[in-house]
């Protein structure tokens, strides 16, 4: 909870009108995930997929965070590929993070492989080189 109060009202909104839209969704669509426990929750997933779904498209720029732009790419390649059901995939995808494997007794996540063993790698035990001199080694 938040002692902004104009951020709590906008919360709140989003909130009220994300369930006002699964309501209305489950009236129309009564079998969708018939039998799934957290339907409510699987639909706000999807809500909030298509609605950030056209502004990732549209972006012209690759963000730089790893994970943020294979999302956008992954996002992109589903959507050159036809979609089978009328409703948004939910998979989260994601890449899996696990601490650095040559870090003894730190605690660092990552999320970054090695192109050649796949073990984790942090920063600290990352070499950086251009698209040139990756060719040459």
């Amino acid at each position: 909870m938040t002692a902004r109060w104009p951020l709590v009202i906008f919360d709140n909104i989003i909130d009220v009108s994300a369930y006002n839209a699964d309501v209305l969704w489950t009236e129309k669509h009564p079998a969708w995930n018939e039998g799934r426990l957290h339907k409510r929750r699987l639909f706000v997933e999807e809500l909030g997929k298509a609605l950030v779904q056209p502004e990732m498209m549209r972006r012209k720029i690759l963000p730089r965070t790893a994970a943020a732009k294979s999302a956008v790419e992954r996002l992109r390649k589903d959507a050159e590929q036809p979609s089978t059901s009328g409703i948004t995939d939910t998979d989260a995808g994601g890449e899996k993070r696990a601490r650095c494997q040559f870090c003894v007794s730190s605690d660092n996540k990552t999320g970054v492989r090695c192109k050649k063993c796949q073990k984790y790698i942090c920063k600290d035990h990352t070499q950086s080189y251009c698209n040139l001199c990756a060719e040459e080694i």
